[in-house]
């Protein structure tokens, strides 16, 4: 499996411009029941309401859109879809 890794902190926090977090704020409820997220380098995104802090969004080997995965011992689950700036 070939996957892009980005760790996630579910935080409203750092130097985001307010027309960022509006547009974020309303493609969330736009979305229905997603949540916002920052990744570690940065990144900016929506995602299902399970994702926690450590959760790793993944553009797997020919996927059309990033997915979350969550590690539990020898296996990821998925979380859910995402969509990442």
């Amino acid at each position: 499996m070939t996957a892009i890794k980005l760790h996630l902190s579910r935080c409203c926090s750092g130097k985001m411009s307010v027309a960022v977090k509006a547009l974020v704020l309303h493609l969330c409820f736009e979305t229905g029941q997603n949540v916002f997220f920052t990744t570690r380098d940065g990144r900016i995104g929506i995602g299902p309401p399970q994702v926690q802090k450590g959760d790793t969004v993944v553009l797997l080997y020919s996927g059309v859109k990033p997915c979350v995965l969550r590690r539990r011992s020898v296996f990821d689950v998925l979380v859910g879809d995402a969509y990442v700036l």
